[in-house]
């Protein structure tokens, strides 16, 4: 039994990461070999040893490209042989149901949201999310966005004598009336005052 770092297999193999993987015998031998060439390189690397007072992200940066290929290397022939049962190479963002994050997000659209916040909806990490998203031409702050854009125009096309801009760019989910502004132009090519003052000279 070869034991990988959940962390380096997450990140290296893009996996569901187990805590242990069965190598069969026939690649025992290189997986073994892999090891010791990676302890050895690990011990001789002045570098190593002061990554440890680093993140994660920050080690894979400043780590030896040596090193690292060893890593990729040792990852690689886990990811290939090991046991089904005991590691699944699924990608997460496969997992990710992007129908039911948008219908979310609809219902979220008049506040702030992070894709952190969505990431945790999801139950995947925010990197799943935006691939998963990137798969349906957009991100999901993009199709956020649109969806606040098309709220603000139904607002519009709505409005009472009373309605102003800022409180249409303020029930639509926009923090900033000028950067609502902006936006609905490049959206509708017209500006939100233009459509309101269309709406009260149709009346």
């Amino acid at each position: 039994m070869v034991d990988i770092p959940a962390a380096v297999l997450a990140t290296e193999a893009d996996v569901l990461p187990p805590s242990h993987a069965l190598i069969d015998a026939p690649h025992a031998e290189r997986v073994v070999r892999l090891v010791k060439q990676l302890a050895t390189a690990a011990n001789c690397s002045r570098s190593v040893i002061a990554l440890q007072r680093f993140s994660a992200r920050d080690r894979r940066v400043r780590m030896p490209e040596s090193i690292q290929r060893l890593e990729r290397s040792l990852v690689d022939i886990v990811v290939r042989v090991a046991s089904p049962r005991a590691i699944l190479p699924k990608r997460a963002d496969a997992c990710c149901d992007v129908d039911a994050l948008k219908a979310w997000l609809a219902s979220q659209a008049h506040r702030p949201v992070r894709i952190a916040e969505i990431a945790k909806q999801a139950g995947v990490s925010p990197r799943s999310v935006e691939r998963a998203f990137l798969r349906t031409g957009c991100t999901p702050l993009e199709y956020l966005r649109g969806v606040r854009l098309e709220h603000a125009r139904q607002m519009l096309v709505a409005a009472t004598a009373t309605t102003t801009v800022a409180e249409v760019s303020r029930a639509a989910g926009f923090t900033h009336l000028s950067r609502f502004a902006i936006e609905y132009r490049g959206r509708f090519g017209e500006l939100p005052s233009q459509a309101l003052a269309r709406r009260r000279g149709g009346r």
